[in-house]
């Protein structure tokens, strides 16, 4: 019933979830000094906090304009994997609900993996000969 506007759908979700990857890395890169001392609290290096921040930028742009869906959306999702192990570690330190901290990264793992299988959808900038802006054969 819905199918017809599949399309305009995928578009929402694109804008949904690459805005949130989107302000995600600009919050981190925005205060780069802070995002550091964050990431090395959880045992990570320097590094590590300038690629995510930059890799959820790129990521979120790539979602948004609907440019190498999958292959952005893969990205995001190891991103995710990442979150989801340092939420997990910091609600079971801290004797939270491990399930409620981590409800809302598994919601966007959920939206990636449904961009990954299928795709950016009409409203996307076309890449290539076929005009899809997709990675996959």
């Amino acid at each position: 019933m819905l199918t017809r506007y599949k399309d305009v759908l995928l578009f929402a979700a694109r804008l949904i979830i690459g805005g949130i990857f989107l302000s995600a890395g600009w919050m981190k890169v925005a205060d780069m000094t802070m995002t550091v001392g964050y990431f090395g609290q959880m045992g990570l290096p320097a590094f590590v906090a300038y690629l995510v921040a930059y890799a959820e930028i790129a990521g979120g742009l790539a979602v948004i304009l609907g440019l190498w869906i999958e292959l952005a959306s893969m990205g995001l999702f190891v991103i995710m994997v990442g979150a989801s192990f340092y939420s997990y570690k910091g609600a079971a330190a801290m004797n939270i609900a491990v399930f409620q901290a981590l409800m809302p990264v598994l919601a966007i793992i959920s939206g990636l993996f449904g961009l990954m299988v299928s795709g950016a959808g009409k409203f996307a900038i076309p890449v290539g000969k076929k005009g899809g802006a997709s990675v996959s054969a």
